[in-house]
């Protein structure tokens, strides 16, 4: 069961891909997606972005991730849990 093994990740219907939401990395504060080069770097795709309470799904390459934002992203199982380790790092 994916959901034991890695806290908030939601599986979808083809078990190789999921759904996740995290608090993201402090080295992402104040970068956009396209600076960061998230899709490329993480073979994942942000779908929503909540930042001060408020939920954006119109994700653009110059939207910008602040602290304490939480990002939902969705990919493959492996890409999810490879990027769940490095936004657990310190």
């Amino acid at each position: 069961m994916l959901e034991a093994r890695f806290p908030g990740l939601e599986t979808c219907r083809d078990r190789n891909r999921s759904k996740s939401t995290h608090k993201h990395h402090h080295h992402f504060d104040n970068k956009t997606v396209d600076q960061l080069n998230f899709r490329k770097r993480f073979k994942l795709n942000i779908i929503a972005i909540t930042h001060e309470e408020k939920t954006e799904v119109d994700i653009s390459p110059d939207t910008l991730l602040f602290t304490n934002d939480e990002i939902v992203v969705i990919g493959r199982n492996e890409d999810l849990k490879q990027f769940q380790d490095y936004n657990s790092r310190p």
